[in-house]
């Protein structure tokens, strides 16, 4: 019976000992700092689908940090503010996105966070694009980030479908 007794003053000094911060006043100012870095780092996640959805390369970059690392489905891997300007504005001179994309969560430690999430567009090609089709996809993203300063920008990212792999006998159909 004592032991029982003990159960309710052992559970209450495990939560609040296994609490971030152990509950004490530091703690609940890191969660405060967590909120913070995680509501900022969402911010960034969703002007980037908004550049991407509006064919702004050059305000997409400046997310980027300035070493950014990016890794596009079925191309190479890209390095630098510079390539990855490139990339969007030759992927923008072929067609309009439609994008909506969505975070599903995000973490951060001191000045690194990551983000992941998944994404839907429909990609429409100028009509200059002969042989093109409109395309509709669907997705998933992870992307590193770092606080540079107060800002948080894209460090590393990389995306894919989750559509299925086409062979010359689905491309046909």
């Amino acid at each position: 019976m004592k032991k029982l007794a003990m159960l309710p003053a052992t559970a209450a000094f495990v939560v609040t000992a296994c609490a971030p911060g152990g509950g004490t006043p530091e703690g609940a100012a890191g969660m405060e700092q967590d909120a913070a870095a995680h509501a900022a780092i969402e911010t960034v996640m969703e002007r980037w689908a908004h550049h991407i959805a509006e064919s702004q390369a050059d305000s997409l970059t400046l997310l980027f940090t300035e070493d950014v690392r990016l890794f596009p489905p079925n191309a190479p891997a890209l390095q630098g503010r510079s390539e990855a300007q490139s990339f969007f504005e030759i992927v923008n001179s072929v067609g309009t996105f439609e994008l909506s994309a969505r975070v599903g969560a995000v973490e951060s430690s001191g000045p690194l966070g990551y983000a992941w999430g998944t994404y839907e567009l429909t990609f429409t090609p100028n009509p200059d694009m002969s042989g093109a089709r409109a395309t509709e996809d669907s997705g998933k993203y992870v992307a590193v980030l770092r606080r540079v300063g107060t800002e948080w920008l894209i460090a590393a990212q990389s995306w894919n479908t989750d559509l299925p792999i086409r062979t010359p006998m689905t491309a046909a159909q």
